[in-house]
């Protein structure tokens, strides 16, 4: 079995990386790989080699030349596609959560369904299940059962979906024109 260092694959990377976008350097293509793991721009340029001293000022004129928006953007583009990450498959999981009805998590009797028959989309938005047992020390029986379900947050999921969407965006106001500003100044003669 062959083991590369973390050092051979950021070269062999690299060079892919290279070959495929000839505008880019390799310290900028390291600059990119950098980013992609943080979107730090000050962060990703200091590993990336650039100085500490610059590097705020670095990271913002590299995130400016279109071939290295371009890299980033593609790069991106394909780690989400090879984990099978899109934009409908992300809103209908946020869906799930946002929508979820905690009746469906309860029988006809008002007991809690067991997580395994629950149906997908309601499973899905349990965030965790706790299950406390009390024993009775003489029997050894268990004597009681609490069962606790901690469902996802529901708000932050209805603010994400709003947010993918832009419907959160406040309204903007736009002016537009010459702003005059006159000055009057009277004197009042006393005398």
């Amino acid at each position: 079995m062959l083991i590369m260092t973390e050092r051979k694959l950021k070269k062999k990377r690299m060079a892919k990386a290279t070959s495929i976008n000839e505008g880019l350097n390799p310290k900028q293509i390291a600059f990119c790989f950098e980013f992609m793991k943080d979107h730090n721009g000050t962060q990703a340029a200091i590993r990336a080699g650039y100085s500490e001293k610059t590097a705020r000022v670095q990271a913002s004129d590299l995130l400016t030349i279109p071939n290295i928006q371009q890299f980033i953007q593609k790069r991106e583009a394909e780690i989400r596609a090879a984990a099978g990450i899109t934009r409908e498959r992300v809103m209908a999981e946020l869906g799930k959560l946002a929508f979820l009805d905690p009746r469906k998590l309860y029988d006809q009797d008002q007991n809690l369904i067991p997580v395994s028959q629950l149906d997908d989309d309601t499973a899905a938005s349990i965030a965790g299940v706790e299950v406390d047992e009390s024993t009775d020390f003489i029997t050894g029986e268990i004597s009681a059962k609490t069962k606790k379900i901690k469902l996802s947050d529901k708000k932050g999921a209805l603010d994400s979906l709003l947010k993918m969407e832009g419907w959160n965006k406040p309204d903007k106001v736009e002016q537009s024109g010459k702003i005059e500003t006159i000055v009057t100044i009277s004197r009042n003669k006393t005398g």
